[in-house]
């Protein structure tokens, strides 16, 4: 049974801003790569879930066998860059509910393929409850979005992985482990 070091989960996330940053910056500057525009079809999406998967894998206790861990990254990619496409195919049947929707469909979906993989304790339930964390969180920051200009889609990914991981880090029961001391003790 996995647990999540959570020090060890926020140090990566915050580590991995610079890269965020870095990846939205040549994604939106019209920078190209064997001909595709980086931010063509939500190749920065990819990138925001491969930087989160990454930061959860480094913060498993015991480490992840690595062919898992490549597996779990590769999947958490493809499963981020679907759901922008999921908020465009339904924004003109719902609307504005689009985001929120497709927020809390990724936000699941991606809790439960971390139950099945590592987190085996974490309750059915409590995957829903980090969905719509993350949908509280992803709404806060939109109608915040006029303050931000050019930063919203930083702030809603920050946003999303604080909301993630807390709800995560916090519903996820955790395994006692009982000490025994040898020696020493009045019976010794």
């Amino acid at each position: 049974m996995y647990s999540i070091r959570t020090p060890v989960l926020f140090a990566l996330l915050g580590a991995a801003v610079p890269a965020l940053i870095a990846i939205h910056a040549m994604a939106f500057s019209g920078m190209t790569t064997f001909g595709w525009s980086l931010s063509a079809g939500g190749l920065p999406s990819a990138a925001n879930g491969a930087l989160h998967a990454c930061a959860l894998v480094g913060a498993l206790a015991p480490r992840a066998p690595l062919r898992r861990a490549v597996s779990f990254v590769l999947t958490a990619a493809a499963m981020s860059f679907a759901v922008p496409w999921l908020a465009i195919l339904t924004i003109a049947t719902i609307g504005v509910l689009a985001f929120p929707m497709a927020s809390a469909v990724g936000a699941t979906a991606y809790a439960l393929l971390i139950r099945q993989l590592w987190l085996r304790q974490l309750a059915w339930g409590a995957t829903v409850v980090i969905g719509f964390s993350c949908v509280a969180a992803t709404s806060i920051v939109v109608v915040l979005a006029r303050h931000m200009a050019a930063w919203v889609d930083i702030w809603l990914t920050v946003a999303w992985w604080a909301a993630f991981s807390l709800a995560l880090v916090s519903l996820t029961p955790k395994t006692v482990v009982a000490l025994t001391i040898v020696g020493g003790g009045r019976d010794a």
